[in-house]
């Protein structure tokens, strides 16, 4: 789910009188634009990087697969600690995540109950990269 699709959760959230704090690396603007809120609370991190594209029709596989591993993936034990600290320190008791790994594994973790809501997840999409750049990269995706 990109950013703008995460408005109808994000509104229908704090409508419902949630604070809400959203971890995200999109401008500040992407959600400040459709909701101004005093609920709505933007951390810039970036916990996931998407894929890499050669040109503007193809997707580079293998870059993409380095990129989530250096992103994501070696960092994954500091990203962790960083953000369970930052979710009990905001007395977080739900994780609505857009299939992002580490924020499921964090809330996990934290012993905070967290759900996922999008169109499709990386993991089927990453799984697809690993059988055409090679099983040595299957780590990337069974976190």
């Amino acid at each position: 789910m990109a950013a703008y699709q995460d408005h109808s959760v994000v509104r229908n959230l704090i409508l419902a009188g949630h604070d809400v704090h959203v971890v995200t690396s999109a401008p500040d603007f992407v959600f400040t634009s459709e909701i101004q809120s005093p609920r709505l609370f933007i951390r810039k991190v970036l916990l996931d990087c998407g894929a890499v594209q050669a040109d503007a029709l193809t997707v580079d596989r293998l870059a993409s697969l380095e990129k989530y591993s250096e992103t994501a993936v070696k960092p994954r034990q500091s990203i962790l600690a960083t953000k369970i600290e930052w979710l009990n320190s905001i007395k977080a008791d739900l994780v609505v995540s857009n299939v992002v790994p580490v924020a499921c594994r964090a809330a996990a973790n934290a012993g905070i109950r967290y759900v996922c809501v999008s169109n499709f997840s990386w993991d089927f999409i990453y799984a697809e990269y690993v059988m055409a750049a090679g099983n040595h990269h299957r780590s990337i995706v069974w976190q």
